[in-house]
This record gives structure tokens, C-alpha cells and sequence, in this order.
């Protein structure tokens, strides 16, 4: 159970209803839609983008092992 949350202000709110409108408010900024317009996108999906190969795509389809995990969030430290 959550007790206490730090909200995007960062005031401690340590009651159900703060924490809740907390989370509700963080979710709602975090997700919200983008302007974009429409010759924009169409110029972003005209660059020259090169198709992913085969044999590198198949390497993205594969699992990701918790050794991998480890061993990526381990190189991250200093």
C-alpha cells in the first residue's frame, strides 16, 4: 500500500484522495496527445530510414534473458 507520494510539485501528500488526484494528474501530463501536423509527420516518414535486415530483426524478436537485464543495468554504474 502507498502511503506517501511526492506529486509532480513535489509536495509530500501522505492522504488517499491527494495520492490519488497525485497519480491522476501524473498519468493525465504524461499521456497527453501531441499537436502534430499533418505535412510534419509525412516529411518525419519521408527521411531516408533504412529497413531493419533480417537477420538483425530477428534478434529484436528474441527474449530478453534476466542475465542480459543484469549485466545492461550493471554497466550503468559508476
Amino acid at each position: 500500500m502507498i502511503n506517501k507520494i511526492r506529486g509532480d510539485n513535489c509536495v509530500t501528500q501522505e492522504n488517499s484522495l491527494a495520492i490519488l488526484k497525485a497519480f491522476s494528474t501524473h498519468f493525465l501530463n504524461a499521456f497527453q496527445t501531441i499537436d502534430v501536423q499533418e505535412d510534419c509527420m509525412n516529411n518525419m516518414l519521408e527521411c531516408n530510414i533504412r529497413p531493419i535486415p533480417p537477420e538483425i530483426n530477428s534478434t529484436l524478436i528474441e527474449p530478453i534473458t534476466k542475465d542480459e537485464i543484469r549485466k545492461a543495468l550493471s554497466q550503468g554504474k559508476p
